[in-house]
């Protein structure tokens, strides 16, 4: 299904506002009276699909796009940020990839 005239669009996002920005602590959500959400939905194409498969990669670190800081450091800076959350999720994923850093700290 596509999602493609504006009044479906705007019931789409603004569904999916109130659901993700509520979730990170935000209260932005979509305004269809406003020109300036509506002019936005130009370059949005919505789409609902059924996968037949999913394949699932696993992939913590960034260092790629970060190459000046050692991974090690960038790994437990995350993880420190996963603690701080509140969220218990957030704070067993700070655990499990403290428990697979590098035992060189230098890496």
């Amino acid at each position: 299904m596509i999602y493609d005239d504006e009044k479906s669009l705007g019931d789409l996002v603004d569904r999916m506002s109130q659901h993700y920005e509520a979730a990170v602590g935000s209260d932005w959500r979509f305004e269809p009276e406003r020109e300036n959400h509506r002019s936005q939905l130009r370059g949005i194409v919505g789409f609902v699909f059924a996968p037949k498969r999913i394949d699932l990669k696993f992939m913590l670190n960034q260092s790629l796009f970060r190459l000046s800081e050692p991974a090690s450091r960038q790994s437990r800076g995350r993880s420190a940020a996963f603690e701080r959350s509140g969220d218990p999720g957030a704070a067993q994923l700070a655990a499990w990839m403290a428990e697979r850093e590098p035992d060189d700290p230098s890496a």
